[in-house]
């Protein structure tokens, strides 16, 4: 069934938290969203680059040109977005990112979801808190950014489009754990997000640790860490959906 709640959830979920969740102005809620920003760049830029790593075989298959494609693909990609994000505010810079992000993520899950068979009574509650705390937390993560850098988030509804959109891709693409096409589209789509968001992650966190002491401060990378773990609380709901979701998450 095309038309699920999974991504429509999401997609609520998103457009509820947007309007009413507010942050304030403190330089340690900068530095938790940099810490969040980090650990989704992270993400996105460990699964650009394991494609063409994967691809790295002479033997007993020659993969080396789907090798040197896929490396040029995903560098230009990189590359492409980078410069785009200059060209506009941080926080529009972030949220284009995320839409990115978004996309891949949602292919991803939808993969496991059709893929793997039920693992416990509670996988589908699990998976739903782990949608709901992954919007909570990009909303937070825009809404900080958009404040530290005075950026006017005029691309804001673009990730909770684009989760959706990534899950309905499922019954459009061949199977992701089977065929190189989709993959080399997430990591193309994963580059280019890895480098919007730190884009504007280092333009957020400039200014958080400016107002907090300084790249020296302990407390900025405290809180730093914070966000970082706050990214973690999602992932692991989701992981929790089955022992081998990991597989579809990571390529």
């Amino acid at each position: 069934m095309i038309f699920i709640k999974e991504p429509l959830f999401f997609l609520f979920v998103y457009f509820l938290f947007f309007p009413l969740l507010r942050v304030g102005t403190r330089p340690y809620v900068y530095a938790i969203a940099g810490g969040a920003a980090a650990h989704m760049a992270l993400m996105a830029g460990g699964n650009a680059s394991s494609l063409p790593k994967s691809l790295a075989v002479a033997w007993p298959v020659n993969l080396i040109p789907l090798f040197l494609y896929a490396v040029v693909i995903t560098s230009a990609a990189y590359l492409v977005f980078l410069r785009a994000g200059t060209k506009v505010d941080p926080g529009n810079a972030l949220a284009l990112g995320l839409g990115l992000y978004n996309y891949s993520y949602g292919l991803m899950i939808a993969s496991a979801v059709y893929s793997l068979p039920r693992y416990s009574e509670l996988a589908e509650p699990l998976l739903l808190s782990g949608l709901i705390t992954f919007a909570g937390v990009e909303v937070f993560v825009l809404r900080a950014v958009a404040s530290s850098t005075k950026s006017a988030l005029k691309t804001w509804p673009v990730p909770a489009i684009t989760f959706p959109a990534g899950w309905l891709s499922y019954w459009v693409l061949p199977p992701l754990s089977t065929d190189i096409y989709p993959r080399l589209i997430l990591a193309t789509a994963q580059a280019g997000s890895a480098a919007l968001i730190v884009y504007a992650m280092f333009r957020n966190n400039l200014v958080a640790a400016s107002l907090m002491g300084g790249l020296s401060s302990y407390k900025f990378w405290a809180f730093l860490f914070g966000g970082v773990m706050l990214y973690a609380v999602p992932e692991v709901l989701i992981h929790l959906y089955h022992p081998e979701v990991h597989a579809y998450l990571h390529l």
